[in-house]
């Protein structure tokens, strides 16, 4: 049992007045357990990915008033208070992007004219990775299952053999930032680990290579630029041919859409190829181990799970 569960028990006992307790240690108590259930509240949404730094305060403000029937309703029956309380945060994370996404569509209906509606639903954010990344964290490949064989090999290599579990788990943090928010939950059950220790061990990994995702993001943003131009442009060459504009004018604008959508199309290329921004030099910071370790390591487990693949097909 954790410390903050025993702290949320011994709070629901001293509340009952079922253990005594000096005077003004009740509010000292809860005040503990609420900037601990502040902390988790912030970090866990931004540390799996699902909202930014300046989304989760505008989150924390919302569940922070609920936190007193959290604590006081919270039944201990195995599962310990941060478990439940990260469940909380997930779905009212979830509920809250779509309630979000909810009032940005209204305002747009109500404020962008009916001729430049077809535009708006068109246009490429500027940001597409976060996109990309929410389309998907919601959803579970439907082989990601814990009762095939192949998971279940896995799983008795990884309890047997401490170089293969440590390995797996380099692998995990390796991959980290493809994973959704279901994902890396589904890893931490299945691996037997805290939930918020392995989102915490992703974002380091991804902290330490910062410098390559920030290329990684500059090339997306400048890939996005390209693609806003070109929806422009493509819009004034209709423009001007409906003033029956000269030949002359139409081309020189065409000309310029043409290069504009050909940087398009080479920026979506070169973003398509960036490497995986967490390296192996970042896990071995990560994880204390030389280089050639986690590189030796990381080319044995793919033989091996692509191994214990093909023999479950």
């Amino acid at each position: 049992m954790s410390n903050l569960t025993k702290a949320v028990l011994l709070y629901q006992k001293l509340l009952k007045g079922e253990a005594n307790h000096p005077k003004g240690s009740l509010e000292v108590l809860y005040h503990k357990i609420e900037m601990m259930c502040q902390i988790i509240i912030y970090q866990y949404p931004v540390k799996v990915k699902l909202l930014q730094e300046e989304e989760a305060v505008e989150l924390l403000l919302i569940l922070v008033p609920r936190l007193k029937t959290l604590i006081t309703t919270f039944q201990y029956q195995g599962i310990d208070f941060e478990k439940f309380l990260t469940r909380t945060i997930y779905l009212q994370t979830i509920y809250y992007k779509q309630k979000r996404r909810r009032k940005e569509r209204k305002f747009y209906y109500l404020t962008c004219p009916g001729d430049e509606m077809e535009y708006y639903m068109l246009a490429e954010p500027a940001f597409q990775y976060q996109i990309e990344k929410e389309s998907i964290e919601n959803k579970l490949p439907n082989n990601w299952s814990m009762e095939t064989a192949a998971s279940k090999h896995i799983k008795r290599l990884y309890n047997n053999y401490k170089a293969f579990a440590n390995r797996f788990r380099q692998f995990i943090v390796l991959n980290g930032p493809h994973l959704s928010a279901q994902q890396i939950a589904f890893l931490a059950q299945y691996l037997e680990i805290d939930e918020l220790e392995l989102a915490q061990l992703i974002s380091e990994a991804h902290e330490l290579a910062g410098e390559k995702h920030n290329r990684s993001l500059h090339v997306q943003e400048v890939r996005n630029s390209h693609y806003l131009e070109s929806q422009f442009l493509k819009r004034e060459i209709d423009m001007f041919k409906s003033f029956d504009a000269h030949y002359s004018t139409i081309e020189a604008v065409k000309k310029r859409y043409r290069r504009s959508h050909s940087l398009f199309l080479e920026r979506c290329k070169e973003a398509r190829s960036r490497p995986n921004p967490v390296t192996h030099d970042a896990l071995s910071k990560l994880f204390e181990k030389p280089k050639g370790t986690i590189d030796s390591g990381m080319s044995a487990l793919k033989k091996a799970l692509r191994e214990i693949v093909d023999d479950n097909e």
